[in-house]
């Protein structure tokens, strides 16, 4: 990892923006350009830097030698995954001890699991949806990452919103050759979770068809097997429910004509 990339990395863990990371040690444009590896930063700065962030220069160079100290990354995921899965409130609680930093995503995501576990997911703190929000802001692509987080706090937008997130993965994220097992998996995870939303809002099966359609385009991997099969089964409940409205609908129509 590059000294660029290690400081996008702490940033982000922070959920902080370029602006708000650079404070009045550096510009943000010359950050954002240090990120991307396109500028080098000197000792000084970066020294100023970390201690403005309350940053410690020892967990900094673990995280610039070392992939798995990234706040989340894929073995974390998992583990958190796992124990969401297995309904494991223990499990995650004592893995949100890892993340003593209660704005990180790592730990914002395992507050809104306990939530969604403990039945009390309308009671997820508002402030903890607007930095996830915050946090899609700040990110200049979605990598794995980005798709773990969203494909596990989509619940945090609207569907209005959630619709725009949606739309941004199925017209962006198409290329299925070209991906490893873990985004395929992310994106089937992201497509069912979306359409469980518009389910439980009465979204149009109309609003839903495009997703029904990214997630045909999915390859039928193993792995997404309970995905496609939510789909599936979702996309089955609306075709009833609007074959019912139609019948009502025509049913209506028939008593009308002959109360004229």
């Amino acid at each position: 990892m590059t000294i660029g990339e290690a400081l996008k990395t702490t940033r982000l863990s922070l959920n902080l923006s370029r602006r708000e990371f650079s404070g009045d040690v550096v510009d943000s444009s010359h950050l954002a350009r240090v990120e991307k590896c396109q500028n080098e930063i000197s000792t000084p700065i970066l020294l100023d830097l970390l201690a403005q962030n309350g940053v410690k220069l020892d967990t900094f160079l673990k995280n610039l030698g070392e992939w798995n100290l990234h706040p989340i990354n894929s073995l974390c995921q998992d583990q958190i995954s796992a124990a969401f899965e297995r309904c494991n409130l223990d499990g995650l609680k004592k893995l949100q001890e890892q993340f003593p930093n209660p704005d990180s995503i790592p730990s914002l995501v395992i507050e809104l699991m306990i939530k969604k576990l403990e039945g009390d997911r309308k009671h997820y703190p508002k402030r903890s949806k607007k930095l996830i929000k915050k946090f899609f802001l700040n990110v200049d692509s979605w990598d794995n990452d980005c798709l773990w987080v969203l494909s596990n706090t989509l619940e945090v937008y609207d569907l209005k919103e959630a619709d725009g997130m949606v739309n941004h993965v199925i017209h962006d994220f198409a290329d299925f050759d070209k991906y490893d097992n873990r985004k395929i998996q992310l994106l089937a995870d992201i497509a069912a979770n979306y359409l469980q939303i518009c389910q439980d809002n009465d979204a149009s099966i109309a609003k839903m068809n495009p997703v029904f359609a990214y997630m045909d385009k999915i390859p039928n991997l193993p792995f997404v097997f309970n995905d496609k099969l939510k789909a599936a089964a979702i996309k089955q409940h609306q075709g009833v429910h609007q074959a019912d409205e139609e019948l009502l609908l025509d049913v209506m129509g028939q008593l009308e004509e002959k109360v004229k």
